[in-house]
């Protein structure tokens, strides 16, 4: 007869099959280094490592091997294929797998709404295992839930004290000069292993302390239990003071969307703290049960308020990846204010919220979930969002943010500037079009890429002063030179933005024409000299340096004229710019 594995040995073995998965990833990676590209299987890989094992063990205590199987990929799978969806939608670059994008607030993102997601998915995947139909009792539900939380919290607690412990051993045997211990406990294999294995050791555990755990949740509900009723005032005297105060206080703060989101939300889990399971009656007087259903009855004007908010904000500056993540709380926070104000105005009113909170709690599992698919990709809303504004005008191409297309929102936003690249019909159409070609061009945020200009590009983007006068064709075939010369072509960053650049003619001196200098950093001056045009320095302007608006303001007050010197500087508004000479540049 065969030998029968235990519960606990299952457990811990898919501790170790845990500890092995993950070491073997980090191995890989190691090994064979980490492009743009792996992150589509990355993601993935790494989401079955870390929920299937862990989904395992909490099934295990309960349910025969071959249904804790089928539940921990049921519970895990969705992850992996959402976590599939992120890694190919933020890799922007098809034909370039060596360059990174920076999408680490976006795993972080994903990291916590997938152990979200998770942990409210996993009580019905454990109700449908045992009930064998999707019939979902709401007491189960929630006392599933909190021996789930509970015990997430005893494995952490568990894996910490067991690292401790290793410390204070590895540190006893340093003193005696043994170090075959701490080698041993800081190998990147056995620390794997090891967190793993103890980490299904302390959820094979769970079974028998279930009474613990239930009395430990008994005394946290009651805890919370006891804020309700200051929050429920709170709520009722902020609303009851709102109309004598007005919105205007409240838009003011700049941060009311959260503050109204944290109050609506603290409400909510007060709420069920106080009724719980709903097995047992409530927990105050008459009174305060009335003031408590006040304060649901009037949630949804929070979440009208948080509505109103977010939708100024985004009428103002459009649709962005963090706009999107707050329209989504708040349309979640929405239902939950609606669905308890409905039960709080119904008679027999605490057994209806089980109901409730059964059905949104399958809607935020779909809605974290379908936020990382191309249902409600924030990226691909933000790209699409901030390419309208640029295309209606709210937006002008000088102040648009190319780079964020490029360089933040992965696929999404290079498909944005690949359209916006191949821009026609539209009044600014060759200036987006010469942009967004510029921004595809870069490589790195912060590293200008080259950009070779005719002298018709390098001409539409001068701006000629005095007013009405017009940079001269040899000055300008001179640019293009030395913009083509990209070792003597510093001087002339202004020209590579994309920004139109101020041109002034003035006499400072250096013969029988007028100098030139470009009024933009690092203010180079050039002069015609023997026929040829030669960059004679640049200047050097005391106090801060003009931004361009108020560059531009003085030009055309004409506030600007030349001190006389051996070789004159210049005065410009209250600023003076000393040249320095330089040698000739060619």
């Amino acid at each position: 007869m065969e030998p029968r594995v235990t519960d606990r040995q299952a457990m811990i073995l898919a501790g170790l099959l845990q500890g092995v998965l993950l070491l073997s990833l980090h191995e890989w990676l190691r090994a064979f280094g980490y492009t743009a590209s792996d992150l589509a299987w990355v993601a993935p890989a790494y989401a079955l490592a870390m929920l299937a094992p862990v989904t395992f063990g909490f099934l295990k205590g309960e349910f025969p091997l071959r249904r804790s199987l089928a539940g921990a990929l049921a519970a895990s799978l969705p992850f992996a294929a959402t976590a599939a969806w992120l890694g190919w939608s933020s890799r922007p670059f098809a034909e370039e797998p060596r360059i990174l994008a920076p999408v680490v607030s976006g795993l972080v993102l994903f990291c916590v709404a997938s152990v979200v997601a998770w942990f409210i998915l996993l009580p019905f995947v454990q109700s449908r295992l045992r009930e064998g139909r999707m019939a979902f009792q709401y007491a189960r539900l929630f006392d599933d839930a909190w021996r789930n939380a509970l015990l997430l919290a005893n494995c952490a607690l568990f894996a910490a004290l067991f690292w401790l412990l290793l410390k204070l051993w590895a540190g006893l045997f340093l003193v005696l000069r043994i170090e075959v211990f701490s080698d041993l406990f800081t190998s990147r294999s056995f620390a794997y292993l090891a967190t793993a294995v103890a980490i299904g050791f302390a959820i094979s555990l769970e079974e028998r302390e279930a009474g613990a755990l239930r009395t430990l949740r008994r005394h946290l509900l009651a805890f919370q239990t006891r804020l309700l009723p200051l929050a429920a005032l709170i709520v009722v005297l902020f609303l009851g003071a709102l109309p004598i105060a007005g919105l205007e206080p409240v838009w003011s703060t700049g941060h009311a969307t959260p503050l109204l989101l944290g109050v609506l939300v603290i409400l909510v889990c007060l709420v069920n703290a106080a009724w719980q399971d709903g097995a047992q009656p409530p927990p105050f007087p008459v009174a305060v049960q009335w003031l408590v259903r006040a304060a649901l009855a009037l949630a949804p004007v929070l979440a009208g308020l948080c509505i109103w908010s977010l939708s100024l904000r985004i009428a103002q500056h459009g649709w962005s990846v963090d706009r999107v993540w707050a329209a989504v709380l708040v349309a979640l926070a929405t239902l939950y204010a609606l669905g308890y104000a409905a039960c709080a105005l119904m008679r027999g009113w605490l057994r209806l919220l089980g109901t409730i909170n059964t059905w949104l709690a399958l809607v935020v599992v779909a809605t974290l979930l379908a936020i990382h698919t191309p249902l409600l990709d924030p990226a691909a809303m933000s790209a699409g969002s901030q390419a309208r504004r640029l295309l209606s005008g709210a937006t002008t191409p000088e102040r648009f943010d190319f780079d964020h297309l490029r360089f933040d929102l992965g696929r999404a936003g290079v498909g944005a500037l690949h359209a916006l690249a191949g821009l026609g019909d539209h009044p600014q159409a060759a200036v987006i079009r010469e942009k967004a070609r510029e921004a595809l061009a870069r490589k790195d945020r912060y590293v200008p890429a080259p950009v070779v200009l005719d002298e018709a590009a390098i001409r539409a983007r001068l701006v000629a002063y005095p007013t009405g006068s017009r940079a001269p064709d040899g000055f300008v075939a001179f640019l293009a030179e030395r913009l083509a010369n990209r070792s003597a072509s510093h001087d002339l960053l202004a020209l590579r933005s994309g920004m139109a650049v101020p041109l002034l003619a003035i006499d400072l001196g250096m013969g029988p024409e007028p100098e030139l200098v470009l009024m933009a950093e690092p203010f180079p001056a050039f002069a015609l000299v023997d026929g040829r045009w030669r960059q004679i320095g640049y200047f050097s302007f005391s106090g801060l340096p003009a931004k361009a608006d108020e560059i531009a303001a003085l030009l055309q007050r004409g506030d600007v004229r030349p001190v006389e010197r051996a070789w004159s500087d210049l005065r410009f508004g209250d600023r003076k710019g000393i040249l320095m000479l330089r040698p000739d540049q060619p």
